[in-house]
């Protein structure tokens, strides 16, 4: 099994957890980033623990900081950006409200799974609401020509 796989696998078994800002319990509660995390540790590859961050207010991305887009910083610090053709168990950013600030793991573009505020960790049609017109931004921890 590819390490691609795995992630794909693992971000299923969170299907139904509930949005949660800061936590990362499966069945429980989990944010975006930390669900990003969670799933690609139990595959071998380390992202950021938002954990040794601190604490961000639920609702960080609407408002006016000094760091605008502290996730797009993170998730910019591990992986590669490229412009289009994501492959499965690659990273999707999505803007919400002033910032880059919604991850998702793309699963078969456009579809992805993720946790949107006050919802639940599930399979989504990026092309579709609340996602819809949303431009999105590619990621990868893997360089794109590494299948993994």
């Amino acid at each position: 099994m590819t390490k691609r796989q795995i992630v794909l696998e693992e971000a299923q078994t969170w299907m139904g957890t509930l949005w949660m800002a800061n936590a990362c319990i499966k069945g429980v509660g989990v944010d975006c980033g930390r669900f990003l995390y969670a799933c690609f540790k139990v595959a071998g590859v380390e992202l950021p623990d938002l954990n040794t961050i601190g604490h961000w207010p639920g609702d960080w991305a609407l408002h006016r900081m000094a760091d605008a887009e502290p996730l797009l910083k993170i998730i910019q610090t591990c992986t590669i950006e490229f412009a289009a053709d994501p492959l499965p168990a690659d990273v999707v950013m999505f803007k919400m409200g002033r910032a880059y600030s919604h991850t998702a793991i793309v699963m078969e573009w456009p579809s992805v799974i993720h946790v949107l505020g006050n919802g639940r960790v599930e399979i989504a049609d990026a092309h579709k609401a609340p996602l819809e017109g949303r431009q999105p931004r590619f990621f990868s921890p893997w360089k794109k020509d590494e299948l993994q």
